[in-house]
């Protein structure tokens, strides 16, 4: 038998084993310090079935990742945990405040998978300068000579400020925070990254074990956790496909396909 025919036998004997998970690669934008995997993917770097609905990210010009919240909500991703299941984003102008305080925080996050885990109400106020700097922590991105933008959780310090001729209110927001913290009643310079979390799909007990997680099958949305490939698995089949070997390296550990835990979607 020739080797096209081999090569051939090879393909349908090794290609059906070979769940959606096992065959999707990890990719990464080029100045990004994580991997891109499921659920998330690119979709000019990976395949539909790589990742779930709803989670793609693209490569911006500078070569940093980009998650599209809605048509008009761009933001650039600073780091995902696959196990808290959490993406960290920020806003490309680093002013985050200014964003909600333009747009009301009107972000529409109803056809998205994404979660606001903690949010706090909080009153922007502008002020006259001479009376904020000097007292209170000053937004910079949302300040100018003539007037100095303050953002405060305590009501207390609403009633005395707005009281005090030097200050009015502009707006009362939920503002989006990464964790709950009470002693924390203004809004600085350092808030700059909105932190979003998912439900579904439930990967983390994957990621956790190690373990790859993919949809269990080429259809529907039911995921499970898959085993990774072994190093004598990756050498064996590359080695197979330079001819550089006759045959499959028989001591390497089998893959297992069988799914330690599964997730079944109804559509």
């Amino acid at each position: 038998m020739d080797f096209s025919h081999t090569f051939l036998l090879f393909f349908l004997f090794i290609l059906p084993t070979l769940s959606t998970a096992q065959s999707c690669s990890i990719s990464k934008c080029m100045k990004d310090n994580f991997g891109i995997r499921f659920p998330f993917r690119i979709p000019e770097l990976q395949p539909a079935r790589c990742g779930y609905p709803g989670f793609n990210l693209a490569c911006n010009d500078v070569g940093v990742s980009t998650l599209n919240l809605s048509s008009s909500e761009q933001f650039l991703v600073r780091n995902i945990d696959y196990v808290a299941q959490q993406i960290q984003l920020y806003d490309p102008d680093v002013c985050l405040p200014k964003r909600l305080l333009l747009q009301g925080f009107n972000f529409d996050l109803s056809n998205s998978p994404f979660l606001l885990p903690f949010s706090k109400n909080f009153t922007f106020l502008s002020c006259q300068p001479q009376f904020a700097t000097s007292r209170f922590p000053v937004l910079s991105c949302l300040s100018n000579s003539t007037s100095s933008v303050v953002a405060t959780s305590s009501m207390s310090y609403v009633r005395s400020m707005s009281k005090s001729n030097s200050c009015r209110i502009m707006a009362n927001l939920t503002v989006p925070v990464a964790y709950p913290d009470e002693a924390n009643q203004f809004l600085t310079d350092h808030y700059g990254d909105l932190l979003l979390t998912w439900n579904s799909p439930a990967c983390s007990i994957c990621e956790t074990e190690g373990r790859l997680c993919g949809f269990k099958s080429n259809s529907g949305l039911g995921i499970a956790c898959f085993n990774k490939y072994s190093t004598g698995q990756n050498f064996t089949l590359c080695c197979y496909f330079l001819s550089s070997c006759s045959s499959l390296n028989s001591s390497s550990s089998e893959m297992d396909e069988n799914a330690l835990f599964e997730e079944n979607v109804t559509t």
